[in-house]
């Protein structure tokens, strides 16, 4: 859940470019996730507020938890966090896990996530790479140029696409799943 949100803030900041790094160090001990945009950026006052869960940008909204809550996931577990912005070219989130540490979270269900997020956000280029011992690549223009005319949005499309990032991170890492 903290790529998708952090990739909705992306959204949010009127990115058309998202890349998403996931890098499993198992010699290392660590799980790396990065996610990059080209939003408007944060500008350097607002910057550290954005680690405070009572601080928020969206209207309606009490709190902002996504990225409070991300550091706090990495931190926990011995890891470390850091966000870097500039206004108008973009913005890092990096969070750096014990892999091995008892406190660090299941990864979830990765692929459905990552899935999810190219398919309704078609129009968005959105890049995941999955790194181990090897590296998996998908992007949507990638997909786009395989799937020609079809509509990503679609139930069955979706469910395909998905199925195929699990297929391909389980072929390079078997313990994921």
């Amino acid at each position: 859940m903290h790529i998708w949100d952090i990739c909705q803030n992306s959204i949010n900041a009127g990115a058309d470019r998202i890349v998403i790094t996931l890098d499993i160090k198992r010699n290392y001990d660590r799980l790396i996730i990065k996610v990059k945009d080209n939003g408007i950026g944060i500008d350097k006052e607002a910057l550290p507020k954005v680690k405070d869960p009572f601080y928020t940008t969206k209207e309606k909204a009490e709190t902002g938890l996504g990225i409070p809550l991300f550091k706090m996931a990495a931190e926990l577990t011995g890891g470390k966090f850091s966000i870097a912005s500039k206004p108008n070219v973009g913005t890092v989130v990096r969070a750096v896990f014990v892999y091995s540490h008892v406190d660090r979270a299941p990864l979830g269900d990765i692929a459905y996530a990552v899935g999810h997020i190219i398919c309704l956000n078609a129009s968005i280029e959105i890049e995941f790479i999955f790194r181990t011992y090897e590296e998996f690549f998908i992007s949507t223009s990638g997909i786009k140029a395989v799937l020609e005319n079809l509509t990503l949005n679609r139930p069955k499309v979706t469910e395909l696409i998905c199925e195929f990032i699990r297929l391909k991170m389980q072929e390079i890492y078997e313990d994921l799943y």
